[in-house]
């Protein structure tokens, strides 16, 4: 059964090629002896950012992400939704904070009706800006995958 953990979140920081993660724990399953946590990770190949829920299996000291939206909700306990993207938004400042890197990738994972940019992607676009990255181009693809870049403004 999956249980919330609660506030205060703490933040660690794991490199594992090529990805770099910032992730906190945000759920624990004690059956299937399962953490799961908000991760942002950052391709070091392609500063692609990645948003996920992070699964570790302690028993087979293992772990993976899910980047699918629907698969990710269901990993986590419905409690802490609320908090989920403000803890992948935080994420993301730090490894910026940390990496500083000119450019940041994004894309959905999943397809969406054309022309209709979800609000949670919206709210990045503008949390990347707020941090500092300019918008440089958004375009949904022919997948109907959204695509964005963002380049480091330097601040005056």
């Amino acid at each position: 059964m999956v249980q919330p953990l609660p506030p205060p979140y703490e933040f660690r920081f794991i490199d594992k090629d090529p990805y770099r993660m910032c992730m906190t724990d945000i759920s624990i399953d004690l059956e299937l002896n399962q953490i799961i946590s908000a991760a942002a990770l950052l391709d070091s190949r392609t500063s692609e950012l990645l948003h996920g829920i992070h699964v570790y299996d302690v028993d087979l000291d293992d772990g993976w992400t899910h980047y699918d939206r629907r698969r990710a909700k269901d990993a986590y306990h419905p409690d802490v939704k609320p908090a989920v993207l403000d803890l992948l938004h935080e994420g993301t400042r730090l490894l910026l904070e940390r990496y500083k890197p000119q450019q940041v990738v994004c894309r959905t994972e999943e397809p969406t009706p054309l022309g209709e940019l979800p609000a949670r992607f919206q709210e990045t676009i503008r949390f990347l800006e707020s941090q500092g990255y300019k918008r440089q181009f958004l375009y949904q693809d022919e997948e109907d995958r959204w695509h964005w870049e963002c380049e480091r403004q330097e601040l005056p």
